[in-house]
């Protein structure tokens, strides 16, 4: 949306000489703001495979789907006033009148607003994940005040309700050509976009002790058996291990019970870390409430496995009037 709002009121004022009203600006940008806010709270499917966020294809990605409504927008912009009788207003370009600035205002707000629910979407519109009712009703508010906004005031162009309704078919139409250019990029740089089936987590099978006690959701207190009860967290788990077992030599050529050796091992080594480092703490603590320094305790710990200590001697602050006593 900023690639098409930046590229095309630059191409509007050098062109034709025709700048889109600063009101008109400030309530895009300011509108597109609190209308996406609910997108923290969308419905969202965790991918089938653990992501591997890359920059240059989503800045590809974004580039492309702005470029496009650049596009249509443009079109619309110089192609409103040759519609013959099909709008109502009086639109020309040249002449770059209120209701021009208007009714390209409400195009560009329109197809700003839809296209988060090309962008939110792994792969069509119509076969992914709904969006929440919360992003819903945001998004189709926010186009219905500004629409309002342009049928009911001079101020915004007073536009005729039907001309608002073909700008609205003209946004919707030229999103599902934005989404066909998601999808073509997608498959361009070969994205995995699966998705976890929406049942996912509630029971499944674990494939000839697949997952049997040695891995990690083992280690956790998973039951095994024909069913199993997993949940978003465990399935997750699930799938990294799944992911590190493929991806890994090592591990692809271990059996079961190796992986359930080199996991209660790894949990064993971790356990007695965690006691030392329980008891170095426990000497720490003694050591506040009197005399005793930590000059070897923290000696001892930062050998192998610590960074070296920057504390040396005693604990105290290093003040100038602790200096003169120690």
């Amino acid at each position: 949306a900023t690639i098409q709002i930046v590229i095309v009121l630059t191409l509007l004022i050098f062109i034709s000489n025709c700048p889109i009203n600063s009101l008109f600006v400030i309530i895009l940008a300011l509108f597109n703001d609190l209308t996406m806010l609910p997108i923290a709270y969308d419905n969202q499917i965790a991918s089938a495979v653990p992501e591997n966020p890359n920059v240059i294809r989503m800045l590809s990605v974004s580039l492309s789907l702005g470029l496009l409504e650049t596009i249509f927008s443009l079109v619309f912009a110089y192609g409103v006033e040759h519609c013959g009788s099909l709008f109502k207003g009086a639109y020309a370009i040249g002449t770059c009148n209120t209701q021009t600035q208007a009714i390209i205002w409400v195009q560009m707000f329109i197809s700003a607003e839809l296209l988060i629910f090309t962008t939110r979407a792994a792969s069509y519109i119509v076969v992914s994940q709904l969006p929440s009712l919360a992003l819903t009703c945001s998004v189709f508010i926010g186009c219905l005040v500004v629409s309002a906004m342009a049928a009911g005031s001079s101020t915004f162009g007073e536009l005729h309700v039907v001309d608002i309704v073909l700008v609205w078919i003209y946004c919707i139409a030229g999103l599902f050509f934005l989404d066909l250019l998601k999808v073509a990029m997608f498959n361009f740089f070969e994205e995995d976009t699966s998705t976890l089936p929406a049942d996912a987590g509630m029971k499944i099978k674990d494939p000839e002790g697949a997952h049997g006690h040695g891995d990690v959701e083992s280690a956790h207190g998973v039951a095994s058996g024909d069913a199993e009860d997993f949940t978003r967290a465990s399935l997750s788990a699930n799938r990294l291990t799944d992911w590190a077992i493929q991806h890994s030599e090592r591990l692809s050529s271990m059996d079961a019970s190796a992986r359930m050796s080199l996991a209660s091992g790894k949990s064993a080594t971790l356990r007695s870390h965690n006691m030392a480092n329980i008891d170095n703490n426990k000497h720490v603590r003694e050591s506040l409430s009197g005399n005793i320094t930590t000059h070897r305790t923290i000696s001892a710990a930062s050998g192998n496995e610590l960074r070296p200590s920057f504390i040396g001697g005693s604990i105290r602050p290093n003040v100038p009037g602790n200096r003169s006593k120690f």
